[in-house]
């Protein structure tokens, strides 16, 4: 608005708070532009407290005559997350009407008059703000996309630079100069070993078990074996089978990273492996066994000079001595004539031999033989005794016919 000019002010009494109450003001925020339609008098004006005579000496107004509070309101909804969003094509809408003193000198008499004065100003808002719209889940705020061959960054907003390490397993993605196999994630091989660690411990980070013997690097670092060698301690058994442990890929439970699949090169997919169970007594006849786990850096773990390997395969306890004892055998022969001593030329020879398992926990699977004379197989039969079982084999042979006495031993031989 401007002053009065000079014929205005000879219409002073046009000047007084009874017409300046008149106007009409109205704010809006709005997307695009749009007019505000008003007319005089639809404002209710609050008068200040210590508000001042209409005019001072030289009759301009003095202070604030009148007020009002207005709060626009406006439910901007953004689409989509980033940052320093915009608030696109949003104004600040102002609009008024107010009573406008027109002044014309007609015939050298200055003569005013009221008309009414209607507008609407815009103010662009699209600039004025910027937000930082962050995702609806913690997921998403920390989700990574690729930004190079190597590098990641944010997946949120395009405008995030390549994190150098963007994993934060502590190493510098290979896209900043670094060494990380894939700064998407710490842990490049799922084996619960952070790709940091590996790398400056001399393990394999995109490998999670590098001996491939069934046990993850995590389980190998955990029982001090050899990550790079199958067999740490040499005695025949895999690592993996010397001792009872989680059966899959990554240790822990509960976490994004899980994986319950078996590790390549496990012997078997069970939730759990390893170890070995053996019969500790017997109650009722029923065996009661339990499950014991060797030492995968010990070759013979309770020096009985049994190596591990033989205590898994006849189930002994690698941790207690034990005597070795596998097959027990029990035999007799008879002659035709009843002899147990003399055969005649081209007779027969018969024989019972009673076989018992000594294993408690252990099939045995094996040949009786029967040689005659020595290292001369005259007869096989196949062994297949359950655990502390025992059966009995008969047969017979026939002496070779030479046409003279001589002497000669008969073998049975069982394993």
């Amino acid at each position: 608005m401007n002053s009065p000019t000079w014929m205005g002010y000879i219409y002073d009494d046009m000047l007084d708070d009874g017409y300046l109450d008149d106007a009409s003001f109205d704010y809006e925020i709005q997307r695009g532009e749009s007019d505000i339609s008003l007319d005089l008098n639809e404002t209710n004006w609050a008068i200040p407290a210590d508000r001042e005579p209409e005019t001072d000496d030289d009759a301009v107004p003095n202070g604030v005559r009148f007020y009002k509070q207005f709060t626009p309101s406006y439910s901007y909804e953004f689409t989509n997350s980033g940052i320093n969003q915009p608030l696109e094509d949003l104004n600040l809408a102002e609009g008024f009407a107010m009573r406008e003193q027109v002044c014309w000198l007609l015939l050298a008499v200055p003569t005013c008059w009221w008309d009414t004065y209607k507008d609407t100003f815009h103010t662009d808002l699209s600039n004025s703000f910027a937000f930082d719209i962050l995702p609806a889940t913690l997921d998403e705020l920390v989700d990574l996309t690729a930004a190079s061959t190597y590098g990641y960054r944010l997946a949120w907003d395009d405008q995030f630079p390549t994190l150098d390490d963007a994993d934060n397993d502590g190493l510098l993605s290979k896209a900043a100069g670094g060494v990380d196999p894939n700064d998407s994630t710490p842990d490049t091989d799922s084996d619960g070993l952070s790709d940091y660690y590996e790398y400056y411990n001399g393990l394999d980070p995109e490998a999670a078990d590098a001996d491939c013997d069934g046990l993850i690097d995590y389980w190998e670092v955990f029982y001090l074996t050899d990550p790079d060698k199958a067999d740490s301690d040499g005695d025949g058994l895999l690592d993996s089978e010397e001792f009872f442990h989680p059966n899959w890929r990554y240790p822990y439970e509960n976490s994004e990273h899980t994986d319950t699949s078996a590790p390549s090169c496990a012997p078997d997919n069970a939730s759990y492996s390893g170890g070995w169970t053996i019969t500790y007594m017997y109650e009722d006849d029923k065996p009661l066994s339990t499950l014991v786990n060797a030492d995968a850096l010990l070759i013979d773990g309770d020096d009985d000079e049994i190596t591990d390997y033989y205590e898994y395969v006849y189930g002994y306890h690698p941790a207690l001595a034990s005597e070795l004892s596998v097959l027990s055998l029990n035999s007799t022969i008879e002659t035709a004539s009843g002899s147990d001593t003399y055969a005649a030329p081209g007779s027969t020879i018969n024989y019972t031999a009673v076989i018992s398992n000594e294993l408690d926990s252990r099939w045995a699977y094996g040949l009786l033989q029967v040689e005659q004379p020595v290292d001369t197989v005259q007869s096989t039969q196949v062994l297949e005794l359950p655990p502390a079982g025992t059966t009995t084999l008969s047969g017979d042979i026939t002496v070779a016919d030479i046409g003279s006495s001589y002497a000669t031993s008969m073998t049975l031989r069982a394993g």
